[in-house]
């Protein structure tokens, strides 16, 4: 009788325990939520080698096809409404809508192509070039060493670089004010490099552990050991997680970067033949033995899974995941998958072998073909456009007889969204003088204001001077924060705000004020909250202060960099 009761006591005692285990592993089952996305009339850019077809990236349905044959074809770009089709010794532009390409020869073989901003980096074996939005390019430095691989700073003050030999890799930093190396390691087992977005972190994979490295002077931020081999990893758009895949065991590690720790680890089947990160940061696709897997960057677990139609690449994705473009380049079809069930909705045949596809950003519009012109006497009683000389109060940056110089300048500052010319109307014994000058003010308060602005925000100095400018060749610097078609430019003095409005080509001060207690500690950035564009200026780590228009006012908000838990 004693034992019965024993054995029942003990079945009362760890009853509760086996209830609280099933329960969590009930809680812990994550049911995958639903990505919505509005993808009316986005086009998506097809390019085989013998034309580039634009389809509806919603049904695959054809938008256009223009003819362009491709030789040694690399990589698309777009930067607004322009196309770059990078080719190894020559680039094609075209702007959307528009059935004509201009076609760029290059004085050297593209080796690697990366992007900063509102210009694409290309570079050779040994030399580095910038190639901005209306197809010119600057070199920006040689090398006397193979460069492997590149990265430029957003303000253009130096150039990253990896050189390869004798199995060791050494990053080095270059700078493009002293035209010197400032600082160069040496490093052993390296798999893969990356820079973050705002070029603040160097982020360094060897086969046993993960490194962050300060851009500024090479130092280690954090060390993050893992005990599987290192293969590959990709990072959120917010920068808050790293993924890192692995082999020898097969896992997916989540790594909070705040922390610098792992947070999970998950073992997976074979380490992924293919993966892509979706634009927000959100999900990670991969495929693994023929099956495609939808892994959830918030809660770091796989939440969908589903059978490949075709042996195929993951391709492209939407900017949040809803739908996905599978196929491989050299083959001739593409196949539109959903992104929530991952099931397969079209297939599309193509004329000719893939070479590579890339995702609009606006609704497609055709341009509106111009009719031809007729037999019509009209009587035109209107003047032509005059281009206004007006004196204005202006920055001087620089002045110097190089024109390259002075074009290598302007080309940064103006990377800076900060309003520049160059004036060369001067002569001095018999030798052109280029002056690069920033602004146009109808005031010296403002001139002065926004010279401490760019000091502050870019350590630009300049002095202020007077000009003759013609002021609609500053009007496309800023940003639209407004919806007014002018453009605000953000900039600091010590604790001191500074928003000015680009008034076609003239910056008028419009907003003014000292924020106590706060110290700016990196250079004004542009955001998107939802469809809306902010300026932002960092103040601490994951911290920044938003400047926005909001009830027809400009407002001040403090934000932090969500994380996603």
């Amino acid at each position: 009788m004693k034992r019965y009761l024993f054995l029942l006591l003990t079945i009362f005692l760890l009853l509760p325990f086996a209830c609280k285990k099933t329960s969590e592993k009930v809680k812990g089952k994550i049911t995958p939520y639903t990505i919505k996305e509005e993808l009316d009339s986005v086009p998506l850019i097809v390019v085989t080698e013998k034309e580039i077809e634009v389809l509806n990236l919603k049904t695959l349905e054809p938008f256009g096809v223009y003819p362009l044959n491709l030789k040694d074809f690399k990589e698309t770009v777009l930067i607004e409404d322009r196309l770059f089709f990078i080719c190894k010794e020559v680039i094609h532009l075209m702007i959307f809508g528009d059935e004509k390409t201009k076609k760029i020869s290059l004085p050297f073989k593209v080796k690697g192509i990366s992007r900063i901003m509102n210009s694409i980096i290309l570079h050779s074996d040994k030399s580095v070039y910038e190639l901005d939005r209306d197809g010119e390019i600057t070199k920006l430095n040689d090398f006397k060493r193979d460069l492997q691989e590149v990265y430029v700073l957003p303000d253009f003050s130096s150039i990253i670089t990896v050189f390869h030999k004798d199995e060791t890799e050494k990053l080095s930093k270059f700078s493009l004010l002293s035209k010197k190396f400032e600082q160069e390691i040496e490093l052993k087992g390296l798999i893969r490099t990356a820079i973050s977005p705002f070029g603040k972190r160097i982020y360094l994979l060897t086969r046993d552990k993960l490194l962050f490295l300060d851009t500024k002077d090479f130092k280690v931020i954090s060390e993050i050991p893992f005990k599987a081999e290192g293969v590959d990893f990709e990072i959120t758009a917010s920068e808050n997680k790293i993924f890192l895949f692995t082999k020898n065991p097969a896992q997916i590690i989540s790594i909070k970067r705040a922390i610098s720790k792992i947070v999970s680890e998950m073992d997976v089947s074979e380490t992924p033949e293919q993966k892509i990160i979706t634009e927000d940061g959100g999900t990670i696709f991969f495929i693994s033995k023929d099956i495609l897997y939808r892994f959830d960057t918030g809660s770091s677990q796989v939440v969908k899974k589903g059978a490949l139609e075709k042996r195929a690449d993951i391709l492209l994705t939407t900017e949040r995941g809803s739908k996905i473009i599978t196929g491989k380049k050299g083959e001739t079809f593409l196949e539109l998958v959903d992104g929530n069930t991952l099931l397969q909705i079209k297939e599309k045949p193509l004329n000719a072998k893939l070479l590579g596809i890339i995702c609009g950003r606006e609704p497609f519009k055709k341009k509106v073909e111009e009719l031809p012109p007729v037999d019509t006497m009209v009587k035109d009683t209107t003047e032509p456009p005059v281009k206004k000389l007006e004196k204005y109060y202006t920055l001087q940056v620089s002045s110097s007889s190089v024109r390259d110089g002075a074009i290598k300048l302007s080309k940064r500052i103006k990377m800076l969204l900060i309003p520049v010319y160059i004036d060369s109307s001067e002569l001095k014994d018999e030798q052109r003088i280029y002056k690069v000058k920033v602004g146009a003010f109808e005031s010296r308060e403002d001139a002065e204001n926004f010279k401490k602005g760019i000091k502050g925000a870019y350590d630009l100095s300049s002095w202020v001077s007077t000009d003759m400018v013609e002021t609609f060749i500053l009007k496309e610097a800023g940003v639209d924060i407004t919806g007014d078609n002018n453009r605000e430019i953000l900039l600091f003095d010590k604790n001191r705000i500074l928003l000015f409005t680009n008034y076609g080509g003239v910056q008028k001060s419009v907003l003014s004020k000292n924020i106590e207690g706060i110290t700016f500690i990196g250079k004004p950035i542009t955001l998107k909250e939802g469809k809306e564009i902010v300026l932002g200026l960092p103040f601490k780590e994951d911290s920044i202060l938003v400047i926005k228009w909001l009830n027809n006012k400009y407002e001040i908000l403090k934000r932090k960099t969500p994380e996603k838990e």
